[in-house]
């Protein structure tokens, strides 16, 4: 918005190397932070129609343009048909510029016809990127197949510490932690 009621076109350039379709995106609560999911990135070295995926942060750099290309998070397991960025959440919480926690939806990780149960990915912002923390993932596959996590809409707490998570098994899950150092999740009722 340009201040003056009217929108105001600002592109976002992606890196190069076969942009694949958003499904996932979020912004910060400033507005400031644009996180978009490429569900169907194809990795340039991987196999044709490989859909691994991959998430484009970028950042208003002021002056009506943005960061170009942004920072780029790769799918951290790599995984053929995983769909990594199909689902976006950020905490509210932007001490250090960025939305200090990301959850990433992989809507059909493992994909199998029988399974597909999602996983969500979690990256925490420090020191001036964002770190996978592996010991969050919630795997639907685990407990659960065919909820296809992920896919469904999920929201994260102002601090990052709490998360709802919709799935294809007409339920939601509640996760809870006690703080943004604590690396596993609790389930909530």
């Amino acid at each position: 918005n340009s201040g003056t009621g009217d929108w105001v076109d600002q592109s976002l350039n992606f890196v190069a190397n076969g942009g694949g379709t958003s499904n996932g995106a979020a912004v910060s609560e400033a507005g400031d932070v644009i996180v978009v999911g490429e569900e169907n990135f194809e990795e340039s070295a991987g196999p044709s129609y490989s859909n691994i995926g991959r998430v484009s942060v970028f950042k208003d750099a002021g002056g009506g343009s943005w960061t170009d290309p942004g920072t780029v998070i790769n799918n951290p397991s790599g995984t053929t048909n995983e769909y990594f960025g199909s689902g976006i959440a950020l905490s509210r919480d932007t001490s250090g510029g960025y939305p200090t926690v990301l959850a990433v939806g992989a809507k059909q990780q493992p994909w199998e016809p029988t399974n597909n149960g999602g996983k969500i990915y979690f990256f925490q912002y420090g020191a001036g990127s964002y770190s996978n923390i592996s010991g969050l993932t919630v795997d639907g596959s685990a407990g659960s197949p065919g909820d296809n996590l992920g896919d469904y809409p999920m929201q994260l707490n102002s601090a990052g510490t709490r998360i709802i998570l919709g799935s294809n098994k007409d339920r939601v899950y509640v996760l809870e932690r006690d703080n943004l150092a604590d690396t596993t999740w609790t389930q909530v009722g």
